[in-house]
């Protein structure tokens, strides 16, 4: 599942997609947003979606081993 979220110009500033945890093999959702194409993107690793939003708790080592 790709849940994509586009600016006024058609450019992708925000996605979701459903992944395998590469630390745990867990399903997981990994989040991208881009407020534009000047910033970095960030990411976010998410056991499911919607209140409360729980992050996944490799989210930390996934992410910065990745240098993101």
């Amino acid at each position: 599942m790709i849940l994509l979220h586009e600016n006024d110009r058609g450019q992708a500033v925000r996605w979701t997609r459903r992944r395998l945890c590469r630390e745990c093999g867990q399903k997981i959702y990994l989040h991208c947003r881009q407020q534009d194409a000047d910033s970095a993107p960030v990411y976010v690793l998410f056991d499911d979606l919607g209140s409360p939003w729980p992050k996944h708790i490799c989210s930390e080592y996934y992410l910065g081993r990745n240098g993101r």
